[in-house]
């Protein structure tokens, strides 16, 4: 919800404005979801972020007014905000038409490169402000590049091509085949049933049907329920 709320105030347009600088991009990210309003002297980078967005916010005439904040708890470090929002600015750093790319990108492999993204080298020791860590790349790990494929990239791809009237389903279909079956709770029992999942896109379909049918207590109108309450095996 924080993160949606800062892309809702956020106008784009500024975002490509300052894409040329990850400092510039981090400032406003990190600003924009209310990470900066400590007061931490020891620390150079953060308070270079904060006279970086404090100048900013009255060039650009950024209104910030979100109310909510990034939440911490219950996250693993790699997956803390500001991790993410790091990578998110090298992302806009790197790609200056990332739209395009995405689009345009045709194998899963091509995915990767658009996405293979660090966060920047102050996260190298670091997971939040002023409190430093081992040392470790923040690079975003082929397992939450799929996640991101699966639910964002693959949306947008199909999204992109209806509205132009499109065809790009064999495309879709050769991507998620080749994509790792997602491991959560629900899959987990699935498989214990005996289903079996080569790829992610046989545990989409699964999560679907549990999602809209099973959930719902649709089992007459589904296939699946249907055969099994007539007795079918």
């Amino acid at each position: 919800e924080a993160f949606f709320e800062i892309a809702r105030q956020l106008d784009f347009q500024l975002v490509r404005k300052i894409q040329n600088s990850t400092l510039q991009l981090e400032s406003v990210f990190f600003g924009m979801a209310g990470l900066l309003s400590q007061e931490i002297h020891d620390d150079d980078y953060y308070n270079s972020l904060k006279r970086e967005f404090d100048y900013l916010k009255t060039k650009f005439q950024i209104v910030d007014n979100s109310n909510q904040k990034p939440q911490f708890f219950k996250l693993r470090p790699p997956n803390f905000p500001t991790i993410r929002l790091s990578q998110l600015a090298s992302l806009y750093f790197r790609e200056r038409h990332l739209f395009g790319k995405i689009i345009t990108a045709q194998s899963l492999e091509d995915i990767y490169k658009v996405l293979n993204v660090s966060a920047s080298p102050y996260w190298d020791n670091h997971f939040t402000f002023g409190q430093v860590s081992g040392s470790s790349r923040k690079k975003l790990t082929t397992k939450f590049m799929d996640l991101l494929v699966i639910n964002t990239v693959l949306p947008i791809k199909i999204g992109y091509s209806k509205y132009n009237g499109n065809d790009v389903s064999e495309e879709i279909t050769n991507i998620i085949s080749v994509i790792k079956p997602e491991d959560n709770s629900i899959i987990s029992r699935y498989k214990e049933l005996g289903v079996h999942f080569p790829s992610a896109m046989e545990s989409q379909a699964i999560l679907q049907l549990y999602n809209e049918y099973c959930l719902k207590n649709k089992c007459l109108q589904c296939a699946v329920g249907h055969r099994l309450l007539n007795g079918k095996a």
